[in-house]
């Protein structure tokens, strides 16, 4: 046997290669599971009958047709049961055996004039070996269809027809053209309604046509005012959510502790204490419960197609803060928590500790005051907690002052302004008066120097530079003069217009008021 190495690595490399062809023939052609098809949903919105409307009113067809297609936007999947499921599995089989039994007549047709073609022997062989292959395979491919048929998804995407992009709604198809009318818009149902008056409300008939019954699966109607108008459209599109999506509505039960709580359900008034079972789309809720007294709670929960969900709530009660409210000195104050009056001074308060509170007193004489509370303290305000004794619980007393009016506001800050005007003049005129007295120096000594022949280009800009800084200052000085100017004349105009007006009688000298 050769010995050599070079050709022993080669032959142990070919064979490698040989054992590993081997092993990827040997494991065949994985089948893959066909993937399902008729993934989407489609349903086709049209145009709503507004004909039984004055001329004035026919608009209403297109919003209302907006506002049900806003709501079926939140619609993810529509869920098939067994009979649409059926439908479309027997139409997509038929459709795919009616293909392959086509195919298969047209080979064998072929198969069948190859012994009138006046082919040569190898030839018309050859050709006939190979129509026999085809055939074979479609006969196989038949045979499997017809042991089992396509996979049809359960649960497709639900989306609008391309006729319903950009808000457009096609016209509604004639009786008996409705079949027609999906396969054109490439459908699976089609909603369509009628607009009318019924005793001065509004009447709105709508019918939804599905592929797989032939007829309209669908139907419902409500009557409301123009008032009702975004509470009937709430329940209906509730409704049609339902037939689109072909799913049970979950529902949903609140009890909660104390009976007096106040319950919301997806932001919705739901009732007190406990609640009677609601309907909502399967899907999140949000449940928000609220009780004069207690801690707020907000609880998620989903919803599943046609289960009830019982949530059982016990609010927190709130830590309570007892005082007495009281202004030294005055006694019959009048006590507020924020707008609603509470009674006179000393009175005694119950706040929770954990909310803010807003508590005002006004003096008989007109003196008001006022302060933030929170947990036991006084967040701001001119007050403060006090313990007269050891035995007294904790008083919060107010200090009381006479309330500045708007007018003295607007005066207050008039002349305030004008003084800081006032003040940056006698600032800004020493400083500019200054600038200006070196820069001419600057200048003096440019000029000085030209008469004499010392003149040089380094005097020549600082001359120029001391020229800019003169007209800087002069420039500094106007506009503190004209903010002063200004700020006065405000002044004197906002104090005057404020003051009380001059009423004059008949025959007799002018009074103030």
């Amino acid at each position: 046997m050769d010995k050599n190495p070079a050709a022993l690595r080669v032959f142990l490399l070919f064979m490698f290669f040989c054992f590993l062809v081997s092993a990827v023939y040997s494991k065949g052609d994985a089948e893959e599971p066909a993937a399902p098809i008729n993934g989407e949903w489609v349903l086709c919105i049209t145009a709503f009958d507004t004909s039984p409307l004055p001329a004035g009113r026919r608009l209403l067809g297109d919003i209302l047709a907006r506002d049900l297609a806003g709501a079926l936007e939140d619609i993810d999947r529509r869920y098939r049961d067994g009979e649409e499921l059926d439908y479309y599995r027997n139409y997509a089989w038929q459709k795919a055996k009616t293909a392959v039994a086509k195919n298969l007549g047209t080979k064998r047709n072929e198969r069948d004039l190859l012994l009138y073609q006046g082919k040569a022997g190898w030839e018309y062989r050859k050709l006939l070996k190979a129509k026999e292959v085809d055939i074979a395979k479609l006969e196989e491919e038949l045979k499997n269809l017809e042991s089992q048929g396509p996979s049809v998804a359960g649960e497709p995407l639900f989306k609008f027809a391309d006729s319903n992009k950009n808000g457009a709604w096609p016209a509604p198809p004639k009786a008996g053209g409705e079949y027609r009318f999906c396969t054109t818009q490439k459908a699976d149902a089609f909603l369509c309604g009628t607009v009318s008056e019924y005793h001065g409300r509004v009447l709105l008939s709508l019918r939804m046509y599905t592929l797989y019954t032939r007829s309209y699966a669908w139907e419902d109607d409500v009557i409301f005012s123009s008032e009702d108008l975004n509470g009937a459209m709430d329940e209906l599109s509730f409704r049609l959510i339902a037939a689109v999506s072909d799913t049970l509505p979950g529902a949903i039960t609140v009890r909660v502790q104390p009976e007096e709580a106040m319950v919301l359900i997806n932001g919705v008034y739901a009732g007190q204490g406990e609640t009677p079972a609601r309907t909502f789309v399967p899907g999140a809720a949000e449940v928000e419960v609220y009780a004069e007294g207690y801690s707020s709670a907000a609880v998620n929960t989903e919803l599943n197609s046609g289960e009830l969900a019982e949530l059982y709530i016990n609010l927190s009660p709130l830590s309570r803060s007892v005082f007495k409210v009281d202004v030294p000195g005055n006694e019959g104050s009048s006590v507020y928590l924020g707008s609603l009056y509470m009674g006179t001074a000393p009175l005694t308060l119950d706040l929770p500790r954990d909310q803010y509170a807003y508590i005002s007193v006004e003096t008989p004489s007109g003196e008001t005051g006022s302060a933030v509370y929170r947990q036991g303290g006084i967040v701001r305000g001119k007050a403060e907690f006090v313990r007269p004794s050891r035995d007294a619980g904790e008083t919060l007393a107010f200090t009381a002052s006479v309330p500045v009016s708007p007018e003295e506001k607007r005066v207050n800050t008039a002349r305030r302004k004008f003084y800081g005007a006032y003040g940056r003049l006698w600032v800004a005129l020493p400083l500019s008066l200054l600038t200006i007295s070196i820069a001419g120096n600057y200048v003096d000594a440019y000029n000085y120097s030209v008469t004499t022949g010392a003149a040089d280009a380094g005097m020549y800009n600082k001359a120029v530079n001391s020229n800019y800084f003169t007209v800087g200052a002069y420039a500094v000085i106007g506009l503190a003069a004209a903010d002063t100017v200004f700020r006065i004349i405000r002044y004197l105009y906002t104090s005057g217009a404020d003051a009380a007006p001059i009423a004059r009688f008949p025959n007799q000298e002018p009074v103030i008021k």
